[in-house]
Order: C-alpha cells, then structure tokens, then sequence
C-alpha cells in the first residue's frame, strides 16, 4: 500500500511540475513592438535553395544589424527562401548570411566569412514590406 502511495504522489508531483511550468507566460507580457514584414532570400533572382536543407539542420540564417548601432536580430530561412521579420525598428540593417550545420555543434559553414559587419548589403526594413536579400550580392562578385 505504501509502495502505490508513493507512486501516485511521484506521479501527481511531475504533473504539478508540468502545469506551473507552463503557467508562467514566458515573458513580461508586454506585447512585441516594432516592424512585422516578411523576406526573402535569392541567388541571383531566384529562392535560395539548399540541395541539403533539413529544417532544424541544414539551413540559412539571415542576420540584420542596424546601421545606426544597436542589437541585430537573426531569422531562420525556410526551404523556399522565406523568413520574417518581427519586433525590429523600421530603418536601414546590414545584412549577413550564414549556412548553419547542425550536429554535436551548431556551426556556420562559411565560418562568419558573410556575416552582417562584413556584408556589402545594406536593406530597408519597413513595415510590411518584403525585404529582399541576395546571395550573390551578400557574398560580392567573387562568389
């Protein structure tokens, strides 16, 4: 009897543990500010396309930091090139890429070689508008 007692004290614990966990909100509820518009991501025109993509994986990360100073934000792009852009101020944003490799590290494959404070690429972030950033311009005519 003291053997069950237990278990079911064991299992109501774990689902206390699970219920307050998930009644916390996970932030100051403020409400998120800023810019919401969408991306995308081309080479040479077209959707960048990676012939390894795995969501979660194997994937581009676009990075935008601001001109003016400041902290950046950086979004995940999708299999057909797109991402979002969410709790910025509009303005003017270097723009870096990354390939991102997933494994027992997560890792830029190109090694920051087309990150934001070196990219040639500077774009306008504004208010539902799509934000278009090139591969081919990020990483310069070399690429």
């Amino acid at each position: 009897m003291a053997q069950r007692t237990m278990v079911w004290l064991g299992i109501l614990a774990m689902l206390s543990c699970t219920v307050f966990a998930g009644c916390g909100g996970g932030g100051s509820g403020a409400p998120v500010t800023g810019v919401k518009a969408t991306g995308k991501l081309l080479d040479g025109g077209q959707p960048a396309k990676l012939a390894d993509y795995q969501d979660g994986y194997v994937y581009y990360e676009v990075t935008f930091v601001p001109t003016a100073g400041g902290a950046g934000m950086v979004r995940a792009v999708g299999e057909d090139g797109s991402f979002d852009i969410t709790g910025v101020e509009a303005g003017s944003y270097k723009v870096g890429v990354a390939k991102i490799v997933t494994g027992a590290e997560v890792t830029d494959e190109w090694q920051g070689k087309y990150a934001a404070d070196k990219s040639p690429v500077t774009v306008q972030v504004e208010e539902g508008k799509e934000v278009t950033v090139d591969l081919k311009e990020v990483m310069g005519s070399g690429s």
